[in-house]
């Protein structure tokens, strides 16, 4: 006998579970410039172009809003799926308190150019955060997301390794030829370090892709192939993840070297062994990466530059914090302030390095002390839920959460369609789901 048809809801449900996913793999692949670098970006006219650069986020604008249609027949449902429930009232105010915050921000901008780009990307954020929690916490088996963000990051780390085995002197070569020999500073010393960024804009921003998704990619891909043949699927879950590592150690990112080892380290501590098996393979392994990361850095630890240039940033930030601290620079307003501010001899940035620090900057005390309860408060309350009730998937999310909001203090994945987007909507399905896993049971009558 045949089995019987789906459901339409649960082909509604699927087909805007591959829409959300098939968005996001596809904003990790050609939505990696932070927002403020849009107007550089150019229409793709040919295949070289299509394969090679970036696209316009208008493009991931009118994505997004095809799946948005898609996930409001989800949401028009009375009923949740099984494993969904309402996040917290509190951490709902919180991240809407931050997301409305840069309304007032906007019109008392310091740099209406900038804000204008940057205002629609947290707007984008704020969707992805209600389709996740709102939509699709709702679709009963949310596989084929996970599915296409694992065919994402796949693709992310594909690019890596053809840019670290020759790949990325044919790019190079090839944007000189575009663009008549004349490439921006920054991305010629991008191009001349050897450092590999794949499709992200620079190395440390793909360190943070795949602090983000090679988690819950590496349990998506085990969960596929489990059930067929568990030697198979150990070797491709393996592939994946030293693919994903290699690449983590060609981008040169020690921010991501370091937190890759905190968050396998926190995986670990909660490993159901003997507390003093996990203390002494804890201390070995940190010990072990510890000094490859020392031999492996030990020239750039020798030169402080980076450490230095981050340090002025962030000492702008706190001047523009100081300087406006009730509706702050503005979305985005940062860049123009540091132009005007920085020493003469400081090396020129657009952004913070610190979404943290940029967000006080830029909108102000509520708006960065906002943005701060949202995060923290929301990993804190996840913590329990996802480690006593969820299962590997939902653990997976939460650590690669925690990997790229870490990086947040050096870095500006905030800015970034291709990870800010990816991690708003992984944040809001696992608060909703957590939410649903850890309610006590109902007593029996």
């Amino acid at each position: 006998m045949k089995p019987p048809a789906a459901p339409a809801e649960d082909r509604a449900g699927t087909l805007f579970a591959g829409l959300f996913g098939g968005l996001l793999a596809l904003a990790l692949l050609k939505l990696g410039n932070p927002v403020i670098l849009d107007p550089l970006v150019g229409a793709p006219k040919n295949f070289q172009e299509f394969r090679h650069f970036a696209w316009p986020v208008r493009y991931g604008y009118a994505g997004l809003a095809v799946v948005a249609a898609a996930g409001l027949a989800v949401l028009l449902r009375k009923e949740r799926a099984p494993g969904a429930a309402r996040p917290p009232a509190w951490w709902l105010l919180a991240g809407g308190a931050w997301l409305l915050w840069q309304l007032p921000a906007a019109l008392a901008t310091t740099a209406p150019d900038l804000t204008r780009l940057v205002l629609p990307h947290f707007l984008a954020a704020g969707v992805c955060l209600a389709l996740g929690a709102g939509a699709l916490a709702r679709v009963a088996e949310p596989r084929v997301f996970f599915l296409a963000l694992l065919g994402g990051i796949a693709g992310v780390i594909a690019f890596g390794l053809e840019q670290q085995f020759g790949g990325l002197a044919e790019t190079r070569r090839f944007m000189l030829e575009q663009g008549g020999g004349q490439l921006p500073p920054e991305l010629r010393a991008r191009l001349d370090r050897g450092r590999i960024f794949s499709t992200l804009v620079y190395p440390n921003a793909l360190a943070g892709a795949l602090l983000l998704v090679l988690p819950v990619a590496a349990v998506t891909a085990w969960e596929l192939l489990r059930d067929r043949a568990r030697g198979f699927a150990a070797a491709v879950t393996g592939l994946l993840a030293a693919g994903g590592l290699g690449c983590l150690v060609w981008s040169g990112s020690k921010a991501g070297w370091l937190l890759a080892l905190g968050v396998a380290g926190v995986a670990w501590w909660h490993a159901p062994v003997r507390r003093g098996l996990r203390l002494g393979v804890l201390a070995l392994a940190l010990g072990a990466g510890l000094a490859l990361f020392a031999v492996r850095y030990r020239e750039r630890l020798a030169d402080p530059t980076s450490v230095v240039a981050r340090l002025e940033y962030w000492r702008a930030a706190a001047r523009g914090f100081a300087a406006r601290p009730v509706t702050g620079l503005g979305p985005g307003g940062f860049k123009d302030f540091f132009a005007r501010t920085k020493p003469a001899d400081a090396e020129m940035a657009r952004l913070a390095h610190n979404d943290f620090l940029q967000q006080a900057a830029d909108s102000g005390l509520v708006g960065g002390l906002a943005y701060a309860a949202f995060v923290w408060g929301g990993l804190a309350w996840l913590h329990p839920r996802v480690w006593r009730h969820g299962d590997a998937r939902q653990r997976a999310v939460w650590l690669g959460l925690l990997g790229w909001f870490l990086q947040g203090f050096v870095e500006f994945g905030l800015y970034l369609p291709a990870t800010a987007w990816t991690a708003f909507a992984l944040f809001g399905w696992l608060m909703a789901t957590a939410a649903a896993a850890g309610r006590p049971a109902a007593r029996a009558p």
